[in-house]
């Protein structure tokens, strides 16, 4: 009969036991090392010159984009705000304008004033004279019409 294989001479078997061991290992390293006050500390001063980098990376760049007069992030965000809040405004200007405008075409019965002066008719001016009838053509010297 067969052998059945043993778990020894298996290969997947063998990498699992050795990443196993590599993870504790460097767990129980991991934990030693930042157990100690020097790497608090030491992570400590690392957060602190990264967020100066930051500032002074972030102040450097706002007077570069002055000197190429362009606008910052900020000054941006600062626009779209303003061109928010003009929208809002606008909006609400066209809903009471559409109200207003329905009203007034809704409103078609308003009172008017009752007319008192009876209009005038248009009479013709004395300098313009009288509108003659037409005329046939009178026939020339040489007897034919035009």
């Amino acid at each position: 009969m067969a052998k059945p294989p043993s778990s020894s001479n298996d290969p997947a078997d063998f990498l699992r036991n050795l990443i196993s061991q590599v993870e504790t290992n460097v767990d129980s390293l991991a934990n030693q090392l930042m157990g100690t006050s020097q790497f608090s500390s030491t992570m400590n001063s690392a957060n602190k010159l990264q967020l100066s980098l930051q500032r002074l990376f972030g102040a450097q760049m706002q007077r570069q984009l002055e000197t190429f007069n362009m606008p910052s992030r900020e000054d941006v965000i600062r626009l779209g705000e303003t061109l928010h809040a003009i929208e809002r405004r606008l909006t609400k200007i066209e809903s009471r304008l559409d109200t207003l405008s329905d009203s007034a075409e809704g409103d078609t019965t308003r009172a008017q004033p009752p007319r008192t002066r009876v209009p005038r008719t248009k009479k013709p001016s004395p300098k313009t004279p009288p509108k003659k009838a037409a005329q046939p053509d009178a026939p020339l010297a040489n007897g034919s019409a035009s």
